[in-house]
């Protein structure tokens, strides 16, 4: 059950968010069929079987956030942003992946469907110094540039809407998971 959600601690755990209304009335009941879901303008709109739901981007405190540290980071700690990443977006063309090397090594980075089969391969052997990586670093001066993903199939295809997750794995043995959702 849920439609939305979010969380308190950068993406390391995730809460159902409820669409209630000024009294606490749920506006989208569990197990409702939803048809569709879309951003128009400053509003969320929900389709589902009983009703159409208008939702004020502002009052759902919808928000991008990056968080800096440094190489002392847990290298178990990867993510992507901006989640959930909307195809549609004019503004943001790609996702980002942030993650945080020991050694030096060859990253690959791969993303995956929710069966856990290959959508695409982002980079493979790809040599990164130890360090912590939160692309795309473009600074100048930077020769470690990390590639984002942007939405699409190893054929060139907009994937579907739904979860993904994607797998660092290093060429010294070491594989982080991380996940995103893609909206429309």
């Amino acid at each position: 059950d849920g439609l939305l959600f979010t969380d308190q601690d950068t993406g390391m755990s995730w809460d159902t968010l409820p669409f209630v209304d000024e009294v606490g009335e749920l506006l989208v009941k569990p197990g409702a069929a939803v048809y569709a879901v879309e951003v128009v303008g400053d509003h969320l709109y929900v389709g589902t079987e009983q009703s159409t739901v208008r939702l004020s981007l502002e009052d759902l405190l919808v928000d991008r956030s990056f968080f800096y540290t440094d190489s002392t980071t847990s290298a178990d700690v990867v993510f992507a942003y901006p989640v959930p990443f909307s195809l549609s977006s004019d503004s943001v063309q790609e996702v980002n992946f942030r993650f945080v090397l020991k050694d030096d090594a060859e990253v690959t980075l791969e993303i995956y469907d929710v069966a856990m089969n290959l959508v695409k391969r982002v980079f493979k052997d790809r040599y990164f110094p130890a360090g912590f990586y939160q692309g795309p670093n473009r600074e100048v001066g930077s020769s470690y540039y990390v590639p984002g993903w942007d939405g699409r199939n190893g054929k060139g295809d907009k994937v579907a809407i739904g979860i993904y997750y994607f797998k660092v794995e290093t060429s010294a043995g070491d594989v982080s998971w991380g996940k995103l959702a893609i909206i429309p």
